[in-house]
């Protein structure tokens, strides 16, 4: 039988060489088709890992926002307390005789008015300095309380939003 196996393998030596290449390729494609599988496999794990741990930042970010936001408007809330009490005491200390008594030079409210719009300093030969204007001191004091509330609530914004990017940028760590 191994003569006839011989002479069989010798007459038909290139197809037996093609069908060892051939399963040889069989086992290697097979062995490629597993490595893929198992890369796919720990790709798609890989990405659901990511997901769940984008989803876990999203929620911490969520209730940093929320409280922040809740912070936010109770320091609103505060500020604005403050200042409607404030104008409602302002008539105590800035008296109708106060207001008869005390006059404004236009050169103090050019400058008051240039000093809230942030321009220039005004020009000093553009009136008389000295010239009584028509603005009370009442309505200097309730600009002047207008203008801190409306600096503590920028600044208490501004103190918040940086916390709030502190603790956001904490929660993506």
């Amino acid at each position: 039988m191994s003569v006839f196996l011989l002479a069989l393998a010798r007459r038909h030596w290139q197809t037996l060489g093609v069908a060892a290449v051939m399963l040889a390729l069989g086992f290697y494609a097979a062995a490629m088709r597993l490595e893929r599988d198992a890369a796919w496999a720990h790709l798609a794990q890989y990405k659901a890992e990511a997901a769940a741990q984008r989803a876990q930042i999203q929620r911490r970010q969520s209730r940093i926002s929320g409280k922040y936001a809740a912070k936010a408007h109770a320091a609103t809330t505060r500020i604005r307390t403050i200042y409607k009490t404030i104008a409602k005491e302002a008539p105590k200390y800035v008296t109708i005789q106060m207001d008869a008594g005390c006059v404004l030079p236009h050169g103090f409210v050019s400058l008051w008015n240039d000093a809230s719009a942030m321009s220039a300093v005004p020009d000093a030969a553009a009136f008389l300095n000295g010239a009584p204007s028509a603005v009370k001191l009442s309505d200097v004091s309730r600009r002047h309380a207008a203008d801190a509330e409306q600096y503590y609530q920028i600044a208490a914004q501004l103190k918040m939003l940086q916390n709030w990017v502190r603790a956001q940028r904490a929660a993506t760590q």
